[in-house]
């Protein structure tokens, strides 16, 4: 039987953001998923959403061991969401675990998951901006 504390057992995931532009101002959203549903953009299906200042290391605190992905949004308008040019191109500046690059297709939650081992979780992110 498994002691009480290995079942409960809860730590951090450390986000290290490369790329961010804080001369634009704005804010960042981040979203914890475990699992696909909802990902990368509908953070009502998120575990955890951490709203935050222009920074370049977020922590998320107490996470369970499992499987996650991450979002990430720096929300340059301040409406809460991703603002697109007229032609479908975003505004804002975006990134997924562990670094969905560039690109016009939604991040796949397959390709932006990883095993957080429930002690501490280091991520490096690259934050995107499309011209």
């Amino acid at each position: 039987m498994a002691s009480m504390p290995a079942l409960c057992q809860q730590g951090d995931i450390r986000i290290k953001l490369q790329n961010l532009r804080t001369d634009v101002g704005g804010n960042l959203v981040i979203c914890l998923f475990r699992g696909e549903k909802g990902f990368p953009e509908d953070g009502s299906k998120a575990l955890r959403i951490v709203k935050t200042g222009l920074r370049s290391e977020i922590v998320i605190t107490e996470i369970p061991k499992g499987e996650y992905a991450v979002s990430l949004l720096h929300d340059i308008d301040g409406n809460g969401k991703m603002t697109y040019s007229f032609i479908g191109i975003p505004k804002d500046g975006f990134s997924s675990s562990p670094d969905g690059g560039p690109s016009l297709k939604k991040p796949a939650y397959e390709r932006a998951r990883f095993f957080h081992d429930g002690k501490e979780s280091r991520l490096q992110m690259k934050v995107h901006y499309l011209p």
